[in-house]
């Protein structure tokens, strides 16, 4: 990402469509790695893959999968396989995540997480933050999320950070993880809204 205007994201997508990502090294933005924003009028379910991906030493996310920007009434998915986040967001003190999938609006939030590895990236390894009506559907398998959340020592963070609020819940499920000294929770699942 050499050559980017400071704070400029190496690879951003706006236009609405289901994105593949494949064997591809992000790195060195001074802004996010990836980002993938969901436009206001999409409906159904928009998708994300990564597959044999390294994403690592970006300034803010290393992927940001936004879909509250515009809060779309669309689902957002994610899918996580074979791939490296490692040590994003460490521009500044805020909350930067290896990868941060955001859903807002009417939408569900899932993801899919499987033979991956969240290392040392300054905010959480992973976080689901859903906002409107809508519930979270997170599976975890065979990953690791190690070293996560040093950079606000004022709000440190975790390896694997699941936020649900509005109406809906929260379901998980995890099978083969690590989840090693990490500076908030290994794991956090939050449920603020009914």
């Amino acid at each position: 990402a050499s050559g980017l205007a400071s704070g400029t994201d190496a690879f951003l997508a706006t236009g609405g469509g289901d994105l593949t990502l494949r064997k591809l090294t992000v790195q060195g933005a001074d802004g996010n790695g990836v980002r993938v924003e969901v436009p206001a009028g999409r409906e159904g379910t928009q998708e994300l893959t990564l597959e044999q991906v390294t994403v690592r030493y970006n300034g803010l996310h290393g992927v940001h999968f936004d879909d509250q920007a515009n809060d779309s009434p669309a689902n957002t998915s994610l899918i996580v396989r074979h791939s490296h986040i490692l040590e994003n967001g460490f521009v500044g003190i805020s909350d930067w995540d290896g990868i941060r999938q955001d859903e807002g609006g009417e939408g569900e939030l899932f993801a899919s997480i499987q033979n991956s590895h969240f290392t040392g990236n300054g905010a959480d390894g992973y976080e689901g933050d859903e906002k409107g009506p809508g519930s979270v559907y997170v599976t975890a398998r065979n990953s690791t999320f190690n070293e996560n959340g040093p950079r606000d020592p004022e709000d440190l963070d975790d390896g694997l950070d699941i936020d649900e609020a509005g109406p809906g819940g929260i379901y998980f499920e995890g099978s083969g993880l690590e989840l090693i000294d990490n500076f908030d929770e290994g794991l956090d699942l939050d449920e603020e809204g009914p």
